[in-house]
């Protein structure tokens, strides 16, 4: 993939965030890279205004944090829980912890082995262990707060290994605490979310182009955008944007 970017490039040509293995996969990059506006939804804008920046009810924090400093790699570790303050947790808030924590910890588990069997290729092909020690191999987990307003949280965790980008994780959650439950599309962008975004995206992608003349978005034989769907991740940002 870095080589076809290198020969775009050298026409003067960027075919931007090639994903063609999934129309949703490069849908969920496009709708993270732009901007949509809630007010799309009257009835989120309306349940969503006099929520406070900061609340009280509801934060992200981190739970459960570690380091691993061996000869062949390195791990670093920051696993956040759902916290309501001053109350006891609910079922859901138990449901989402515990899934994020399986998670983190699964992904952890999955990248040592990876790097344990590049380590063990790397020897296996003439490397040697002075020049596998220069690879720095390391495992990240962490996350990030995108919106945190009282019973509504929007959060991504991320796993990266920094010898390949095949296996990175981001997970976003866009939750409502006080109701018990996820935060779709739908809920934001209101019943007709598909057109909405859509119509969005490949507004603002031509926009893009227009101002870049060489820049070049893949067709949608080629693999490039479509459509969103209900399953496309999102975030929302402190202004109540996707």
């Amino acid at each position: 993939m870095n080589q076809a970017i290198e020969a775009s490039k050298r026409n003067k040509k960027i075919k931007v965030r090639r994903i063609a293995m999934r129309s949703a996969s490069l849908a969920a990059c496009l709708l993270l890279g732009f901007t949509i506006g809630v007010n799309s939804s009257e009835s989120f804008a309306k349940t969503v205004q006099d929520i406070p920046v900061l609340g009280g009810f509801a934060k992200v924090v981190t739970v459960r944090s570690y380091q691993e400093n061996t000869k062949d790699q390195s791990v670093d570790v920051e696993i956040p829980e759902v916290k309501i303050v001053k109350e006891k947790s609910t079922s859901f808030t138990k449901e989402v912890n515990a899934q994020i924590n399986k998670m983190c910890d699964q992904y952890v588990k999955e990248a040592k082995v990876r790097a344990n069997d590049y380590r063990q290729a790397f020897i296996k092909t003439g490397g040697t262990e002075k020049e596998w020690k220069a690879h720095d191999i390391t495992i990240q987990v962490g996350y990030e707060i995108k919106s945190q307003r009282n019973n509504i949280l929007s959060f991504v965790i991320n796993g990266t290994e920094n010898w390949t980008s095949a296996y990175s994780m981001g997970k976003y959650y866009n939750v409502d605490i006080k109701s018990g439950r996820f935060i779709t599309l739908k809920d934001v962008l209101g019943s007709n979310y598909i057109a909405i975004a859509n119509k969005s995206i490949k507004q603002q992608m031509a926009e893009l182009q227009k101002k870049d003349k060489d820049l070049t978005f893949w067709s949608a034989k080629e693999g490039g955008f479509t459509t969103i769907n209900e399953k496309t991740p999102f975030y929302l940002d402190q202004e109540w944007n996707l």
